[in-house]
């Protein structure tokens, strides 16, 4: 029954037409994963840890990194596959054959060289090229280009074939092998038997081979199509692909449940859905690839597509519920607005107005639109009248009689929307950037009457309710309610709405209608109805309490049970179940957030199942209906290093965990994270928290995009690392819990212990010894000890002694110290008092002198100015006389430690005046204090410090007063 269906299944494929959808695809440049250029193979383990055979040797990516793996000889791997049964991954090389394994505590992978045992069959000289290796049951077979050689986990069992081999694989329990223009044949023990093949087929290349649940086994041909292996049958399936097959040259293959992936050399890749095989999908690098040559084709758990590639890694998101209709990136421009018209689409991009076939083709792959020369602008909507289609543009408004022939209707310039009017089905109103434009139709079809008065502002698409109001949105200024007059020609009523007007705010308000009632979203306030009793808006608490009620830049309703709802943050759809509750759904189109165009978002329904969603990409097919969704990726550790580079923890291919125990000197730990989500970059981010370290407060956790944490000098017990991951893509938050051990250091482990023990056994003993050893020598060390005590006691005693005599002469010192320091300030005293008595003396000399002259000029008598002239010289004796200068200089020696017996000695030629003012300086005098001392005046003291500093040689920047002080 199976292959009748396969046969109606193929008829079918000529006379059904057949639609085509490009699934998303994610690209991983050799700049990504750091490596070679050709991906020959890819497989899955257990962790969800994709695998690829690459140019430069074994290659992994878990979603977070990539690691790099070597062969032995850095040989090209070809072929390689995961066995779970025994934790390797066998892989088919250049020169060589053999297996990756966790070795030693840290589980890093060691290659295993098969090599020599195979050279050790004496049937293989030269190994070269290994392509393929497949498990069945304990053995491994490896393809090489000219033998096969199986492995039973002992010995290598070689079998020649007859020509190069070009592919391979397992149908059941039979090793299915396909030879370059010999055709296939089957293994039996260690024999080969030729299958029948059609006439045709003789020398055809078959390139590649999967098995299918059924039991058959598609198989691929370079440039004959595909078939169906069923026991020794061969016969032709999905003819209709076949030119696209045959075109690009068939190169590999993947099989999952329903889905056969067809890689080619020319033109990417191919997958079809056996249920279904009317439709396929194609992806390209017209749809995102980054080259057409698959080397490899593998569908991971998820349902999705990897294709390893001539030169990098493709990533197809086939399970998504949204595909691109003008591949990625597009060179088409941003969309705006989409209507089916028949068998074609019409698409509006800020370029230009384009056409599709819908449903494309898909015997044809991926085809570029078709532009429409005369509307190469902004396009900003395509609406619908009646069965009449317009193309609002920057241009202008153009009537579309056909997909390929639009009309322009004259007098209107740059339109952004078409508006029906409920009452009026002959008449619109045309939004343009300053104002409505009022347009009808007649026989001789439509035509514009002109712009209607009373609104300028920039207009756009209204609804309008049941009494004829026009309810128009403005992004910054709030909800216009227009109303038009009987004529059609102004605006009648205009009334604005905002914050006065029982809104929250004045921006971010949009208007939208579900179940035939308008409502009003106010930036994340929720959902507002017009009270027309108050004349303002009021909040709709039933509404809000249905819907979600963030940010929401647009929110529409595409049918009687689906309203989406969307900003640049987020999308929403929400669905209504049986019992009239809406269900919503914030995760499976979330990833179209970041391609939201503002202002602008709307979704075009093509059909009863899909949308279509213009975006700054160009446009997406939505599915309406919910996908049920593959399990989602599941959170890992995926490597823990100690002092930052030394690797002590590798999960095996079995996702098995281990206990990890880490000596104490590797105490300095780094964990790294990993959560196979392959559809987004950084769509993960991470949570770490080791319990007792850590701060357990689960509220004040914080995310971040770091997959990696350290922890320093932990000390030696058990420990839980609980990671907390969430992933954006899917809305899942994921935790896993990971434990170990930090062994005590060596000084404190059991045998240190242990150790530790006898030492101090030893300790006791040898201290019972030297005890013993103590109370013989006691006595003699008591002699000796008394002998000690009298001769420190005699020691002390001369010790004292000498302290008493230090004291006296300490105190003697102390006593000179004092006499100096009275001789000093009786110096100072004793010159302080002579400056101030010859001050007096010389002020009274001054006074008697012109006494005298006054006495002389009255001609007193000669006895009064006698006695003035005999006080006079009475008065300079005695200041001659009261300064004895050797008495004076013999105290100033003493004070002053020989001063001016020094000053002669460095200074001979110096005189008695000389050595007076010196020591005045020295005293610290001023030219002021010294004069009265010296009997002379001050300009006469400043004249002898002149000369006085000729004679000390002092250069004009020295201070001399400073010189004398510091003299020694």
């Amino acid at each position: 029954m199976k292959r009748i269906a396969v046969i109606i299944t193929l008829i079918l494929g000529f006379v059904v037409p057949v639609p085509a959808n490009f699934p998303l695809v994610r690209n991983f440049t050799r700049k990504d994963y750091g490596w070679g250029t050709q991906n020959w193979q890819v497989t899955e383990d257990q962790l969800g840890r994709m695998w690829f055979a690459n140019r430069n040797g074994l290659l992994m990516f878990d979603g977070m990194q990539w690691q790099r793996f070597y062969l032995d000889n850095y040989a090209t791997i070809r072929g390689l596959c995961v066995d779970t049964s025994r934790n390797r991954i066998w892989v088919a090389a250049s020169e060589t054959l053999g297996y990756f394994e966790p070795s030693g505590s840290n589980g890093a992978l060691h290659y295993v060289s098969l090599a020599s045992r195979l050279l050790q069959t004496k049937l293989v000289d030269n190994i070269g090229e290994v392509w393929d290796v497949d498990l069945h049951g304990n053995d491994v077979w490896f393809r090489a280009d000219n033998y096969i050689a199986r492995y039973d986990g002992q010995r290598m069992h070689v079998i020649a074939t007859p020509a190069k081999t070009t592919s391979s694989a397992f149908m059941g329990e039979k090793y299915i092998l396909a030879c370059e223009k010999r055709g296939l044949w089957s293994a039996y023990g260690d024999k080969l038997k030729q299958i029948s093949v059609p006439e045709n087929l003789s020398g055809a290349d078959f390139c590649a081979m999967a098995p299918l649940n059924s039991g058959a086994m598609v198989v691929l041909t370079a440039f004959d199509g595909a078939y169906l292996l069923q026991g020794n049958s061969l016969e032709p399936m999905l003819t209709a692909y076949w030119d696209f097959l045959i075109a690009n040259q068939g190169f590999s293959m993947a099989v999952r449940e329903n889905l056969v992936a067809f890689g080619t050399v020319r033109n990417g890749a191919m997958i079809v859905d056996l249920d279904h095989p009317e439709q396929a999908s194609y992806v390209n690098q017209l749809t995102g690839m980054q080259n057409n040559t698959v080397l490899g084709a593998f569908f991971d758990k998820t349902g999705n597509l990897w294709l390893g590639l001539d030169n990098g890694v493709d990533y197809v998101m086939f399970n998504a519920p949204f595909r691109t209709l003008l591949g990625h990136p597009n060179t088409f421009g941003a969309g705006y607005a989409s209507f089916r018209m028949g068998g074609e689409l019409l698409l509006g991009t800020n370029q230009g107005l384009y056409t599709i076939d819908y449903p494309a083709k898909s015997d044809r792959g991926w085809l570029p639109p078709t532009p429409r020369s005369v509307l190469s602008r902004q396009i900003w909507s395509i609406d619908t009248i009646g069965h009449d289609v317009f193309v609002a543009a920057d241009r202008g408004l153009f009537l579309m009689t056909s997909p390929s022939t639009p009309v322009r209707i004259e007098g209107i310039e740059s339109c952004v929307a078409v508006n029906p009017l409920r009452e009026h089905p002959d008449k619109a109103l045309v939004a343009t950037y300053d104002g409505y434009y009022l347009i009808s139709k007649d026989a001789g079809g439509w035509r514009s009457e002109g712009k209607i008065g009373g609104f300028s502002q920039a207009s756009g698409r209204y609804l309008e309710d049941y009494e004829g109001n026009l309810w128009l949105s403005h992004w910054l200024h709030g909800v216009y309610r227009l109303r038009l007059s009987p004529d059609l020609k102004r605006f009648r009523q205009v009334r604005l709405y905002n914050a006065k007007g029982g809104l929250p705010t004045d921006a971010n308000n949009t208007a939208t209608l579900i179940d035939n009632e308008i409502y009003f979203v106010s930036d994340g306030q929720g959902f507002f109805t017009y009270d027309p009793t108050r004349d303002q808006m009021r909040r709709n608490d039933a509404m809000n309490g249905k819907l979600p009620q963030p940010n929401f830049s647009h929110t529409e309703q595409t049918d009687s049970r689906t309203v989406w709802s969307v900003s640049n943050s987020s999308f929403w759809v929400s669905r209504m179940d049986f019992s009239g509750n809406f269900e919503i759904d914030s995760i499976t189109f979330n990833p179209l957030k970041e391609n939201v165009i503002p202002g602008s978002v709307r979704f075009d329904r093509i059909d009863s199942d899909h949308l279509i969603f213009p975006n700054l990409d160009g446009f997406y097919e939505l599915d309406i209906e919910p996908r049920k969704q593959p399990a989602s990726p599941e959170l890992f550790i995926s490597a823990v290093y100690a002092q930052n580079d030394s690797l002590v923890y590798f999960p095996d291919f079995r996702g098995e965990r281990r206990e990890l125990t880490v000596p104490y000197g590797l105490n300095t730990l780094k964990f790294e994270a990993a959560v196979p989500e392959y559809n987004a970059d950084r769509a993960v981010t991470f949570s770490f928290m080791l319990e007792g370290y850590d701060n357990d407060d689960s509220e004040e956790r914080v995310y971040t995009p770091a997959w990696s944490k350290e922890y320093t000098h932990l000390s030696e017990g058990r420990y839980t690392l609980v990671v907390r991951a969430r992933d954006s893509y899917t809305g899942r938050e994921l935790e896993t819990r990971f434990e170990f051990r930090i062994s005590a250091p060596w000084y404190r482990s059991w045998i240190a212990w242990l150790v530790y023990m006898c030492l101090f056994i030893i300790a006791i003993l040898i201290a019972l010894r030297l005890i013993r050893r103590y109370a013989d020598k006691a006595a003699h060390r008591m002699e000796e000890q008394k002998s000690a005590e009298l001769e420190k006691l005699r020691r002390q005693t001369e010790e004292d002694a000498l302290r008493r005599d230090h004291e006296i002469s300490k105190l003697k010192n102390e006593q000179l110290e004092k006499d100096v320091k009275s001789k000093s300030e009786e110096l100072t005293t004793t010159t302080m008092n002579v400056v101030r008595k010859n001050e007096i003396l010389l002020d009274i000399s001054e006074r008697l002198s012109k006494l005298q002259k006054h006495l002389e000029e009255e001609n007193a008598s000669a006895t009064r100015v006698k006695d003035v002239k005999r006080l006079l010289a009475l008065i300079r004796e005695n200041i001659s006389h009261d300064d004895d200068l050797k008495r004076f200089t013999a105290n100033f020696d003493v004070v002053y430690e020989n001063f001016t017996k020094r000053l002669i000695a460095e200074h001979p030629g110096l005189t008695v005046t000389d050595v007076r003012i010196c020591c005045y300086l020295r005293m610290g005098l001023s030219s002021k204090d010294i004069a009265p001392l010296m009997n002379i005046s001050p300009r006469s003291v400043e004249m002898s410090r002149y000369r006085l500093r000729k004679k000390l040689n002092l250069e004009r920047e020295v201070n001399i007063q400073e010189y004398l002080q510091r003299f020694s």
